[in-house]
C-alpha cells in the first residue's frame, strides 16, 4: 500500500490543494500563462530524465532506460502541449517558461539533499529522487486533470500519471527491499520536499502577477 503523503488516493484535499488547484485555474484561464506553464512542466520533466541519464555509479539496466525514456517522452508530451496552446515555437528560457529558474532550483536542491544523505550508495540516490518527485507529480497531475476537465481543454494526462504511478511503485518496492532506514528516509526527504516545492510554487504565483501587471 503506497502511505507516501501525496500519491495517496485523499491526498488532493486539504489547503495547499486548494490554492494549487485555484492557481491552475487561474493560469489555465490565460492562454499565455497556460502555455509558459506547459512548458515549465516540460522543462521539470526534462531535468528529471537528464538526472536519471547522470546518475553517478549506477549501470542502467532495462528498467532505468524504459524511465528514461518515458520521463523524456513525458517532458515532448508537455512541450507539444505547450506550442499547441501558444502556437509558437518554445524554448526554455525564462520568457518562455513561469519561473523556470526557480523549477531549476527545485530539482537542484533536492538532488543536492538526497546525494549527500545517502553519498555514493548505489543506485539508491537515483531511487529515492525518482520517488519524491513522482509523488509530488501524481498530486499535481491529479489535480491539473480536474481542471483542465473542468475548463473544457482536451489536454489529457492519463497517460502520463498511469506511467508516473508504475513508476513510484517500482521505485517504492526497490527502496523497501534496500533500505532498512526507507521509512524515516522517505518522510525525511518528502518533507523536504515540501518545501522546495513551496518555494518554486511561490515563485510560479510571483511570476503570473508580474505577468499580469505588465500587460494591464
Amino acid at each position: 500500500m503506497n502511505h507516501l503523503p501525496l500519491s495517496g488516493n485523499e491526498a488532493t484535499a486539504g489547503e495547499s490543494a486548494a490554492r494549487f488547484r485555484a492557481g491552475l485555474q487561474a493560469i489555465c484561464a490565460d492562454v499565455g500563462l497556460h502555455a509558459r506553464f506547459l512548458n515549465t512542466l516540460s522543462l521539470l520533466e526534462h531535468l528529471g530524465s537528464r538526472k536519471i541519464m547522470l546518475a553517478r555509479g549506477v549501470a542502467p539496466d532495462g528498467g532505468m532506460l524504459q524511465h528514461l525514456a518515458e520521463e523524456t517522452r513525458h517532458a515532448f508530451f508537455f512541450k507539444r502541449a505547450a506550442e499547441k496552446v501558444g502556437r509558437q515555437s518554445l524554448d526554455y528560457s525564462g520568457s518562455r517558461t513561469l519561473a523556470g529558474t526557480a523549477a531549476r532550483f527545485y530539482v537542484g536542491r533536492l538532488d543536492a539533499r538526497v546525494t549527500s544523505a545517502l553519498g555514493g550508495n548505489g543506485s539508491l540516490p537515483y531511487v529515492y529522487m525518482s520517488l519524491i518527485i513522482e509523488d509530488r507529480a501524481i498530486w499535481a497531475y491529479r489535480i491539473y486533470q480536474r481542471v483542465l476537465t473542468d475548463a473544457g481543454c482536451a489536454i489529457s494526462l492519463k497517460p502520463v500519471l498511469a506511467e508516473e504511478k508504475l513508476h513510484l511503485k517500482s521505485m517504492l518496492d526497490h527502496i523497501e527491499r534496500r533500505d532498512v532506514k526507507a521509512q524515516q528516509r522517505i518522510a525525511e526527504f518528502c518533507a523536504f520536499e515540501h518545501l522546495c516545492f513551496e518555494r518554486l510554487w511561490n515563485a510560479i504565483e510571483q511570476d503570473c502577477a508580474i505577468l499580469r501587471a505588465a500587460a494591464e
